[in-house]
């Protein structure tokens, strides 16, 4: 229910990164990761997927989960954790690696993506969130020929 705020701050951030790490062919492209407390079809991570516009602007972070995941719903806040369980809320997937990228070079590729942290040790689970891991190509390469 905070949508708004989210907006404004990824905006923000895209902004930052775009300053701190210019889109100029040099260097590994940028990731950015988090809980952003907003499911894959919000306003504020289809921005950062590039599939809406704020304010004029548009920018596009892979969404490493959804480009090379296992192809499950990814929850990372999630009922059968025993500390999400207590909110009585939906499992939802709120957690996120992105990437702006693949390059030209191909670096910042999505290459595998999962959940993690997703079993309690001794009873106890490490956070209300699962982790999330993701693969990313950070080598240079050339596109594979068609």
């Amino acid at each position: 229910h905070k949508s708004d705020i989210r907006q404004g701050q990824v905006a923000f951030i895209s902004a930052r990164i775009k300053e701190l790490a210019p889109v100029d062919g040099k260097g590994f492209p940028p990731v950015l990761m988090g809980d952003f407390n907003a499911e894959p079809d919000s306003d504020e991570i289809r921005y950062l997927r590039g599939y809406t516009a704020r304010l004029g602007r548009s920018v596009y972070f892979a969404d490493c989960f959804a480009a090379a995941g296992d192809g499950s719903q990814g929850y990372t806040y999630a009922r059968d954790n025993t500390y999400a369980l207590r909110a009585h809320e939906p499992n939802r997937r709120l957690d996120y690696i992105f990437v702006r990228g693949p390059d030209r070079a191909l670096r910042g590729e999505p290459l595998s993506a999962r959940r993690c942290f997703t079993a309690p040790e001794s009873g106890v689970y490490p956070s209300d969130h699962y982790g999330v891991f993701a693969e990313i190509q950070a080598a240079p390469r050339k596109h594979d020929p068609l």
